[in-house]
This record gives C-alpha cells, structure tokens and sequence, in this order.
C-alpha cells in the first residue's frame, strides 16, 4: 500500500501527529540508550629505559626528502611514480570505497520510508445470502507509505558506523604506507642505477688496466725477463672482471626497468637516471629512537586503525545479545477506483512499536562475541608486534648509518691514497724510475679502492633512504 499525492484535512492532521511523535520516540530512545562497550582507547606512546630515545613532536625529515640528495632527477621520477602508479592507484580506490560504505553506515541512523502502489482483483460474496449466493469481483487500488526506524538503544549501529570510521582511516593509512614504500623504492633504485653506472665505468677502467698488466707480463714472459704464473695470474684476473661487468650490467637493465615498472610506465620506457658525484646523504637526520614514531608511521597507524575495528566488532556483537526496539507507521488510501482515493473513507493507518529479546541464537550469541574478543586479542598483539618490528628497523638503521659513515670514510682515504700513489707512479715512470708494469698495476689498486668508495657511497645512500622511510617519510605526527 502506498501513500496518494493528495489527502483529506484531518488525515493530513494524522500524519503530522506520527510524523512528531516518531522522531521523538527516536530521540528517546537514542538519547536514553548507551554503547555496549568497549569504548577504544589509543594505545599509550611507548616508555624505554634508554637515553637514546626521544619525544619528537614533530617530523623530523621533509615532506619531499628525496629533493635532499641534490639530484633533480630523482625528484622527476618520484613525482613520475606517484602520477602513474597503478598500486597507488588501487589504494585510492579502496580508500574511496571505505568513504562510501561509512556514508552507507551513517545513513543507518535515518528512518526507513517506502511508498507502495497496489492494483489487485478481488472476489467478495454479496452479503444476505445462502450458500451459493452470487459473488462480486472488483479491483482495490492501494497507494501507502510507510516509515520505520530502528532505536539504536545499545548501540549497535554506532559500533557499527564506528567501525566503518575506522576502516576507512585503515585505507588512508595504508594508502600512506602504499606512497612512502613507493617512494622509497624509486629513490633506492635511482641511487642504484647511478651506482651502477659509476661502478660499470670505474670496472672498465679496471679491466684496461688488467689489460695493460697481462699484456707486459705476458712481453716480460716472452722476453725471458717475467713469470709465467704472474702473467696467468692476470689473465685470471682479467677475466673475473669481465664476468663481474657483464653481471652489473645486467643488474644495471634490471634496475632501469624496476624504475620503469615503478613508474607505471613499460620496460623500454626509458627514465633519466641520476649520477651519483651529484647526489649527497642529506644532514640533519635524528640519531635517537623518536617515541613519536608510533604516531607517524603509516604500518602502525593502519594496525592501530585494525585495532580500533576490532574494539568496535566486540560492541556489535555484545549488542546483538541485547533487546532491540523498532517503530513503524504507515498511512494510505485504498479504493475501488484510483478517482475515490482522495475520499475519508478511503484512509487507513498503522503505528506500533515492536519490542524483541533475544533468547536462543543458533549460528550466534556469546560464542560470537567470544569470537570477536579473541579477534581484539589478536589485534592487539598485532599491533604490538607492528610497534616493535618498527623501533627494531630504526634501531638497525641508526647503527647501519654510523658502520656506513666509518666505511665511507676509509673508502675515501683508501682511494685519496691509491689516486696520490698512481700519480706518484706515473711520475717516476716518465723520469726512467718505475716500469710501465708498475704504473698498470698502481693504476689497478686506484680503480679497485674507487669501486669499494662507490660501493661504500651507494649503501650509505641508501640506507638514508631507508631511514628517512623507517621514520615515515615526513609525515606529520598524528594527533594523541
């Protein structure tokens, strides 16, 4: 049945009435009612007993840190990325589809209307008369509405709505996460790619070298003057460079077509590659553990957001065991003919309330409830788990970057001094002192200590970059 466009002045002062008295039924009920618990609360920061932690209120590295590290063309390929990536993308639309589906539950705290339109044909026996007196047929046109709410006296649908809340802030955070692993992982393979490319020509450099020795020896040997082991020696030498090239130069095809891939873009796709004499490791990093971390890395705000869901899913079923109370009313017009609906006699209405406790719940009940505080159990040590796999991967940074700086620093007095000795070398062969042998083999210790400083360089590099993820990229501490 369903309600007709127009009505007679006193069924028009009846709907007002239960349009009234409805809502404040429901405010009633909402206002009176409370959520069946638990209420979530945030985890604490964390308390350590070492001096080496602090409380950063702030973040402690730029929003676009990778502008740091002085090559622009790094900062090409990240913003590349981040307008192509297809998992970003994904992402974004699970988080779109978490904003829909909240939206979805909020509208759970409105009042349900229908309105229904019925044509039916009927058969009635005319009335006075015997067994098998005549009958009549007609046709009955209904047009009703109909209004229904569900009084959330326990908080059922908040827990509800409260869950979704957090589902979504899961999608946000793990859109976060989704950007700053797609941004380090640019990063980290530019830095690769540029070290590769040092690296292939600091090994060139070595191979002539090589070159150079084996071919003096191999004259020393002819002219009776060398040793036949030393010029094999070379060769054996020689040729573990060049496998060692032809191995980097494919790791070097590997890593420019991750970069495509990361970008969203094809393989043969081409993306400018930095040069590692422009990129530097940027300043001003922390060197303590910031307790702040678990309210800015984007892997712990996700767990906590799944924690908070969990919290909420132990409401829902705690008020599923509770009593239920729903309003309902309609109003409409029903007639034999659609030109008679607008009569007073044609009016028919209905308003109840309808109360229900739940007794024996098969497939239900408290073992679901149980169900769903295990689940907060599990949640919970999750997102501890999450927390200390986080500190623990800071803690290993910090100590990685100090083993980085010492090794860096004696790659580059190991390089300053084979550069000085190769010169030195040069030198004395120009003045008739040293061989040509010599000045191959001060050459090659030069070019082999340059490829351990890049090698050194490279991890320092990189494990910048992989901290200044470890610390969540810049982004802003969230709200305690």
């Amino acid at each position: 049945m369903c309600t007709s466009a127009r009505a007679s002045p006193s069924s028009q002062r009846l709907a007002r009435r239960a349009a009234f008295a409805i809502p404040a039924a429901v405010l009633v009920g909402v206002l009176g009612g409370c959520a069946a618990g638990p209420d979530f609360v945030r985890p604490a920061l964390p308390t350590f007993s070492r001096q080496d932690v602090v409380d950063v209120s702030e973040a402690p590295v730029s929003a676009t840190w990778w502008n740091d590290l002085g090559d622009e063309r790094i900062g090409t390929a990240v913003e590349d990325a981040l307008a192509h990536s297809a998992t970003l993308e994904s992402a974004r639309h699970t988080l779109e589809r978490t904003q829909h589906e909240l939206r979805a539950g909020q509208s759970l705290f409105l009042p349900d209307l229908g309105l229904t339109g019925l044509a039916s044909r009927q058969r009635a026996r005319l009335p006075g008369g015997s067994a098998g007196a005549a009958t009549a047929l007609y046709t009955a046109y209904t047009l009703q509405g109909a209004i229904g709410y569900v009084i959330d006296v326990f908080g059922g649908v908040r827990r509800e709505v409260e869950a979704r809340s957090a589902t979504v802030d899961e999608a946000r955070h793990e859109l976060e996460a989704a950007r700053l692993s797609l941004t380090a992982n640019v990063v980290q393979t530019a830095i690769s790619r540029a070290a590769y490319a040092a690296e292939i020509e600091a090994s060139r450099k070595l191979i002539a070298a090589l070159e150079t020795q084996a071919r003096l020896a191999q004259a020393q040997v002819v002219g009776g003057t060398g040793n036949g082991a030393d010029a094999l020696a070379f060769e054996a030498q020689l040729a573990n460079a060049r496998g060692a090239l032809a191995t980097l130069e494919a790791r070097a095809r590997a890593a420019d077509h991750l970069q495509s891939a990361l970008a969203g873009r094809w393989p043969d796709e081409a993306i400018a590659a930095p040069a590692l004499e422009h990129l530097r490791a940027p300043q001003g990093l922390p060197r303590d553990l910031p307790r702040a971390l678990v309210r800015r890395r984007p892997d712990i705000l996700a767990a906590e957001a799944r924690l908070h869901i969990a919290s909420a899913q132990v409401g829902i079923a705690t008020a599923a065991l509770l009593p239920t109370l729903s309003l309902s009313g309609t109003f409409g017009k029903t007639a034999p003919d659609v030109g008679h609906l607008d009569a007073e006699s044609s009016t028919v209405w209905s308003a109840g309330a309808l109360g229900t406790l739940p007794l024996l719940q098969s497939g239900g009940g408290w073992p679901l409830r149980r169900a769903a505080q295990a689940a907060y159990a599990a949640a919970a040590a999750d997102y501890r788990e999450t927390v200390l796999s986080a500190f623990a991967q800071v803690a290993d940074l910090l100590a990685a970057l100090e083993s980085d700086e010492a090794a860096l620093r004696a790659a580059t007095e190991a390089r300053d001094a084979a550069t000085r000795r190769s010169q030195l070398t040069v030198a004395s062969a120009t003045g008739g002192v040293a061989d040509g042998l010599a000045v191959s083999a001060a050459e090659l210790t030069w070019r082999t200590a340059e490829i351990a400083w890049i090698n050194a360089d490279a991890a320092l590099l990189s494990d910048t970059v992989a901290l200044h993820a470890a610390l969540g990229g810049g982004m802003p501490v969230q709200p305690r």
